[in-house]
């Protein structure tokens, strides 16, 4: 007994929450010549909170506490979507039997990493039946998690694989302080084919 508990031991306790109030809206607003125009707005207030505690007893006579964190950030956002049929089957014409677009954005505000603004336009375009061209262009945003941030480093012996053997090596685990956001831009284009000779097909 005495050499089990002289030998150590770690206890970690770490807990992750999120609260969030949202509100949403959306509906038709206008009647076009080709279609509904067609709204969403909304908003959302976040609350994030990450809390770490724990003691080691592995190379001290008492236990000793280790490295903790408490840290939390409010995120408020705010978007709005917008569908609006340009042309269709009651007003099409030469070369635009559809065209429909629609165009979104996101504004966020984190208490701890600053604003950003994310827009996001996608068009459909039918320029003869059974022919579909669609694109869309967007940004996106991603700001760490508070734990990928803020987990207390912890360093730990292990022994790994190496060729016929195994080596000894320490192990870092935790988050990293240094993280930045993430951000990206993308784009998508793409072709669909009907053709009305060939029912059921689509390419």
């Amino acid at each position: 007994v005495l050499s089990y508990i002289g030998s150590g031991f770690s206890v970690g306790r770490s807990r992750s929450q999120v609260s969030s109030a949202n509100l949403k809206a959306d509906g038709s607003i206008l009647q076009l010549p080709a279609g509904t125009l067609k709204v969403a707005l909304g908003g959302q207030i976040r609350h994030e909170s990450f809390i770490r505690k724990g003691s080691s007893f592995t190379s001290t006579v008492a236990p000793v506490p280790q490295e903790s964190a408490d840290v939390s950030r409010t995120v408020s956002a705010a978007f709005a979507e917008i569908y609006a049929p340009i042309f269709g089957p009651e007003n099409r014409r030469p070369g635009l039997e559809r065209l429909e677009v629609t165009i979104a954005g996101r504004v966020e505000h984190y208490s701890d990493v600053g604003a950003t603004a994310n827009p996001k336009i996608g068009v459909d375009w039918e320029p003869a039946e059974g022919v579909l061209l669609r694109s869309s262009y967007g940004r996106s945003f991603r700001a760490p998690a508070l734990r990928e941030a803020h987990d207390p480093a912890l360093y730990s012996p292990s022994r790994l694989p190496f060729g016929a053997g195994t080596v000894l090596s320490l192990l870092l685990y935790g988050g990293n302080p240094d993280l930045d956001p993430e951000t990206a831009t993308s784009w998508t284009a793409g072709i669909d084919l009907t053709p009305a000779r060939f029912p059921g097909l689509r390419l």
